[in-house]
Formats: C-alpha cells, structure tokens, sequence
C-alpha cells in the first residue's frame, strides 16, 4: 500500500510540477570582474588584500614625502574599500609629494641651514647692529616639513630687528 501511494505521488507530482533545467553555454561572453587593485601612488606604495570578498587597498607614502592632498596629515596611511562596484576614494590614490623645509631669510641677515639625518637645522644671523625678531636656531622635519620652533612668521624666519641682541 506505501508503495502505491509513493508511487502515485510521484506521477501526480512529476506531471504538475513545472521542470526547468539549467545549463551553461560557453559561448556567452563572461562578465568582466572588477579590477581588485590599485597602483601605488608616485613616492608611495601600497598593498591590498581581499577576506571574505572584501578588498581593500592600503596605501603610505615613502620618507620624505606625503600625499598631494590639503588635509594630509603626517605618516598618514589611506585606505581604499571595494564596495558596491566602486572604490571608496576614487580609482586611485593621490601620488605623494616632497615635503620641503622653506622658509625666507628675515632683511637684514642670513639664515645657513644644513641636513642632520632627519632634520634640517637652520641658523638665523643677523647684519651688525640687528637682532632677530625671535630665537636665532630652527630645526626642521624632513618627513614632515614641520618647524621647531614654530616660525614666527609663515613661511619666514621672522624679522632682523634694528638693536643689538638684549
């Protein structure tokens, strides 16, 4: 009796229930997959990995140098999230630029600056019967382009006052 009640299962099932049957043609273009990665910046590098199909790209610039971004800040590293079809930051990462210890010499003197591994110290000296305007010895940071102290004026070493040194 079970066995004639399966079997009319079966035919009232296998003569109602719609078949489909799935196959694959070769010859259907595949749809391209993204790129999963990114160049490194120029003066940078980068690296990405992928777990569990989330990639991500990392990127840092070499010493010396920092992206070519207004809000970059020191040893700042980027990160570039695949998601939804798109990267988070764009299809690149800014390259990476010089960072430069400039500053003008104050009217009235000279300032003499030489490396010293990752700093650059400079020496502020001003004519006969002139003082500066601030300290006279500035060091600064080759990764970073940041003075210590901080200049007294952007960009400058401040001024040679009239007046010897007090």
């Amino acid at each position: 009796m079970a066995l004639s009640a399966f079997l009319f299962a079966f035919i009232i099932l296998s003569s109602t229930a719609p078949h489909s049957v799935a196959s694959f043609d070769s010859s259907m273009p595949a749809f391209p997959s993204p790129v999963l990665s990114i160049d490194s910046p120029m003066n940078g590098e980068a690296y990405c990995e992928t777990i569990d199909d989330q990639t991500t790209c990392t990127a840092s610039c070499k010493f010396g140098y920092r992206f070519d971004k207004p809000d970059a800040t020191d040893g700042e590293q980027l990160v570039n999230e695949f998601v939804d079809g798109l990267w988070s930051l764009g299809p690149k990462f800014p390259d990476c630029k010089l960072v430069t210890c400039e500053a003008t010499a104050p009217v009235n003197g000279k300032v003499t600056c030489e490396p010293n591994g990752d700093f650059t110290l400079c020496s502020v000296e001003c004519d006969d019967d002139y003082r500066t305007s601030h300290t006279h010895l500035y060091m600064c940071d080759l990764k970073t382009g940041v003075w210590a102290p901080a200049l007294p004026e952007t960009n400058s070493f401040g001024q040679c006052l009239s007046g010897k040194d007090q």
